[in-house]
């Protein structure tokens, strides 16, 4: 047996020669490709990171078989790209007035496809504690001496 020009089957016999049978093919299930769908192969893990940290994702290290990714869920502005294979860039002050961000990624084949999401929160974000002496109270009012701060990492 052999296969036709255009995918009909042809058998070979000794007194005819070739037979073609056209048609015959679509029931053979044959498949000149392995069809298999993009899988995630290791969870894209949580980030934290701080504005001007620089990112490089290389998505084919998470995810197999895919041929394209997706990325949904960055803010308006924001420092991050998916460029190609790999979600790359630094992180903005978009992003950050956005954290935490929940980004989703999701790998593509003509098979399907397969998406997983992780978060970008924020690290080392500053804050200032302040406290207040009250030096004397009077009726329903306090008085207030002075009031100092300081900045701390939270």
């Amino acid at each position: 047996m052999i296969l036709g020009r255009h995918g009909g089957l042809g058998i070979y016999g000794p007194q005819a020669g070739l037979s073609y049978l056209p048609g015959f093919y679509s029931n053979l299930g044959i498949y000149t490709a392995a069809q298999i769908p993009p899988a995630l192969t290791v969870t894209l893990p949580n980030l934290s990171l701080s504005i001007g940290n620089s990112v490089n994702i290389d998505l084919d290290g998470y995810f197999s078989d895919a041929t394209s990714y997706s990325l949904t869920g960055r803010p308006a502005g924001s420092g991050l790209i998916l460029a190609g294979r790999v979600i790359t860039g630094t992180v903005n002050a978009a992003d950050r007035a956005a954290f935490p961000v929940r980004l989703t990624v999701t790998a593509i084949n003509i098979y399907g496809s397969v998406s997983d999401s992780f978060a970008i929160v924020a690290a080392g974000i500053e804050e200032y504690r302040c406290k207040v002496q009250i030096i004397g109270s009077f009726y329903r009012t306090q008085a207030i001496k002075g009031t100092y701060c300081r900045r701390i990492a939270v």
